[in-house]
């Protein structure tokens, strides 16, 4: 089994994915706010750790310190379990675009239009 046939019930067929993640996924070489971006959908959507990083090797660009970032922003949304508004993402189940609360909190806060968001860094 390929990488995006394991990833396919975690978030759809790639044509649905938001294009500003397959973006950053495949073309720009990663910075602080991609990496971000990436780590939220990815985590929002439920993709295990090690098979984000393994997918995130398909830009050629990442470095071992992308990796290291992928990783702690996975730590940080498991470790706050009780914190609001972590991070947006687009959920491919609800075809919405979502905030990242703690596992303990509802996950269903739905970024509306109009309201600013304001990020949470490591």
């Amino acid at each position: 089994m390929n990488l995006l046939e394991y990833m396919q019930p975690h978030l759809g067929s790639i044509e649905a994915w938001s294009s500003d993640i397959l973006i950053y996924l495949f073309c720009y070489p990663p910075n602080e706010s991609r990496l971000r971006a990436v780590a939220a959908f990815l985590y929002g959507n439920d993709v295990p750790l090690t098979i984000a990083t393994e997918f995130h090797c398909c830009n050629a660009a990442s470095s071992p310190f992308d990796f290291e970032t992928l990783d702690n922003y996975y730590s940080y949304y498991q470790e706050h379990m009780y914190k609001h508004h972590m991070g947006k993402y687009y959920n491919m189940a609800l075809r919405k675009c979502m905030y990242l609360n703690g596992k303990c909190l509802g996950q269903f806060d739905e970024v509306l239009p109009g309201l600013r968001y304001r990020s949470h860094r490591l």
